[in-house]
């Protein structure tokens, strides 16, 4: 049986990843608007993925962090780590695809994103000034 801590964490988890989820959603909406009304665009449709990802990670890492109050970069870590994960086993199910460096480019442009977010978040939460 569970105590409260792990329970609140548990929902804090939960919540952070609907967040995040919310926050990509959002952001490829922006990014599918502009490249509705700039034909242009569509070449970069990889580009703004990663970016819409990088900007759910650092807004979930930054959020987590902010109501944790300690541990950032290992707040964001996590997140970053959890959602490369699920991004790589869609991408196994739905396209087959591989390790490419490509994959490996997403990797680092998403742990980067939540490793500030993280970093962030506890130094707003504590008023701290420093890294």
């Amino acid at each position: 049986m569970r105590n409260d801590s792990e329970n609140k964490n548990v929902f804090l988890y939960l919540t952070t990843f609907i967040i995040e989820a919310f926050a990509i959603l959002i952001s490829v909406l922006i990014f599918a608007a502009i490249m509705l009304f700039s034909e242009s665009f569509f070449d970069y449709a990889s580009i703004f993925a990663t970016v819409s990802t990088a900007i759910g990670t650092f807004i979930a890492s930054y959020y987590l962090s902010y109501k944790k109050g300690k541990r950032g970069i290992l707040n964001g870590l996590i997140v970053g780590g959890i959602t490369f994960l699920i991004l790589i086993i869609v991408s196994f199910i739905v396209d087959d695809g591989a390790v490419t460096l490509n994959t490996i480019f997403r990797l680092i442009i998403i742990l980067l994103s939540s490793f500030i977010g993280g970093i962030l978040g506890v130094n707003k939460a504590s008023n701290k000034k420093y890294i």
